[in-house]
């Protein structure tokens, strides 16, 4: 079975858990270190699960890899702001409508 492994980058650290096996988490400073920890988890896990006579569960969660222009975004944005101009101040300002009084 393959199981999908989420990795987290932290301050200091790595760390990953297995969605599909809640409670399998490592840590680690490397990837060569999660991916040894993870593999001895994720034996060790499902081992546990079997010895507790539970169903080892079907891998289920996929995952994908979107790319984003970011710096393409920032340009945009950057741009926009530049062509916007401040309102303009020979504007009167509204008012707001007279309300109806209610005569009983």
């Amino acid at each position: 079975m393959n199981f999908q492994v989420v990795i987290e980058h932290g301050p200091e650290n790595l760390s990953a858990y297995v969605p599909d096996l809640p409670g399998c988490v490592v840590t680690g400073k490397t990837l060569d270190q999660i991916r040894d920890r993870m593999q001895k988890a994720i034996q060790l896990h499902i081992m546990g699960l079997i010895e507790d006579g539970e169903e080892v569960p079907t891998p289920g969660t996929h995952a994908l890899t979107v790319s984003v222009p970011v710096q393409q975004y920032r340009a945009a944005i950057a741009t926009r702001r530049k062509s916007v101009t401040p309102q303009s101040q020979d504007r009167s300002p509204r008012t707001p409508r007279a309300q109806k009084s209610k005569k009983r």
